[in-house]
């Protein structure tokens, strides 16, 4: 054990070493260009092979050096905490204050795949969608996304987009399907009638919301007092982030139905809305 932690803190606490697998990955080098690049003594870079080479991060044959699979593994794990700490830098403010239990553990693990997040924050009237949100969603070609929370204005904005032939999948919570048929219910089939638009019931009240677009991912928390967060909004453009985005989304998918005209009478039957 201790053999193993003198392993990962000797390679993650070394810069040079991990400089020079940085340099060797996706080619070989020789010694002599290691040291003109790094810009150190021969012997200084001598010993440091020969102990990379000793951990099996690199293969000297005297004349190249090579990464070795292992090696390959340990820049890996170093992208991983730096994507951690790109997370953190940017949250760390804020991740005590919220409720995370509705996400996925696997996803939980990867949130440093959200990299550095852009904090949106409502100033003035936290019950309207914010600008820059209403901006993107506009520049879309494909809106994709799960609510929790209703906005008078999400009747218009969605309105015009399938009007303009938007390819809209959203998924709610009941709370929300209720308010949309007891107060837009004429809005509702029209926007259902639409071949580019889909809309699906949560059989699960998930404590977040997400809007994925091609280019765009947003996601809103919970607070732990279990009042939703409508003065804050985390975003980011990263491919990295808006591949979690879909992942969390396919997720809550699986405990959706899907709505069409005949679902909605039942609803409202059922509900006696």
């Amino acid at each position: 054990m201790e053999e193993k932690r003198e392993f990962a803190i000797s390679v993650l606490h070394s810069p040079r070493i991990v400089e020079i697998l940085e340099l060797l990955e996706g080619r070989s080098s020789s010694k002599k260009e290691l040291r003109e690049k790094l810009g150190v003594s021969g012997s200084s870079l001598v010993q440091t092979i020969a102990k990379m080479n000793s951990m099996g991060l690199v293969e000297d044959n005297g004349e190249k050096v090579e990464i070795t699979p292992k090696g390959m593994v340990v820049l890996k794990i170093k992208g991983v905490l730096e994507r951690y700490g790109s997370f953190l830098n940017s949250v760390e403010r804020y991740v005590n204050e919220y409720l995370l239990d509705d996400i996925p553990p696997n996803l939980l693990k990867r949130l440093y795949e959200l990299g550095e997040l852009t904090i949106i924050e409502r100033k003035e009237d936290t019950f309207k969608p914010h600008d820059e949100f209403v901006e993107e969603l506009s520049k879309a070609k494909k809106i994709e996304g799960y609510s929790t929370i209703f906005f008078a204005d999400y009747v218009e904005v969605f309105s015009k987009f399938a009007e303009e032939g938007k390819e809209i999948k959203i998924a709610v919570n009941e709370k929300v399907f209720s308010q949309i048929v007891r107060n837009y219910k004429e809005d509702l089939l029209r926007g259902l009638s639409y071949p580019n638009v889909e809309l699906f019931l949560s059989t699960k009240d998930f404590r977040f919301c997400i809007v994925i677009t091609e280019s765009y991912f947003s996601i809103s928390f919970y607070l732990r007092n279990g009042l939703f967060d409508y003065k804050r909004d985390f975003a980011t453009k990263r491919e990295s982030g808006k591949k979690w985005g879909r992942a969390l989304l396919e997720y809550v998918m699986k405990h959706c139905v899907k709505v069409d005209a005949d679902f909605v009478e039942r609803f409202e039957r059922r509900f006696k809305i």
